[in-house]
């Protein structure tokens, strides 16, 4: 079964991990490749490499947070071709959770008569964003006028 990788990761900053490919085989050179075209939120250091007999290799893999734009779970099949016949492909699915914490309220809004005159309210100091993302406000009126 193919190996897994999941990860649940900060919305921000690129998170990196590493996989490993070992010749193990009698082959004197292992030559590999990567076969999957990657999503926009996955890159990885190398896509081909040679492995000597008895020698390793490793790729460098980076979750972009900020490529993606929905909440949810993200999937990859990372597929890797080689010149070993008897595995000439493995997968590695690779998950990604990527979640946004709601805004909270951090100050009681206080009940209001508005008649003529302008009123102004600063809601920036009433609400947080635990992401740090930016807060946009909406203001309607069940007023006609």
């Amino acid at each position: 079964s193919p190996i897994a990788y999941v990860t649940t990761v900060d919305r921000v900053i690129p998170h990196k991990n590493k996989i490993y490919i070992r010749n193990n085989g009698i082959r004197d050179s292992l030559v590999w490749n990567v076969e999957s075209t990657l999503p926009n939120w996955l890159t990885l250091s190398k896509q081909s490499g040679h492995i000597g007999k008895s020698q390793s290799d490793s790729i460098e893999f980076t979750f972009h947070p900020g490529q993606i734009t929905l909440t949810g779970v993200f999937n990859h099949e990372l597929r890797i071709k080689s010149n070993d016949s008897s595995t000439p492909s493995s997968s590695i699915n690779i998950s990604l959770t990527y979640f946004n914490n709601a805004p909270t309220l951090i100050s009681n809004l206080n009940s209001q008569t508005i008649g003529n005159e302008p009123v102004e309210i600063s809601l920036i100091e009433k609400f947080n964003d635990p992401d740090n993302d930016p807060l946009k406000f909406t203001v309607s009126s069940s007023s006609p006028d």
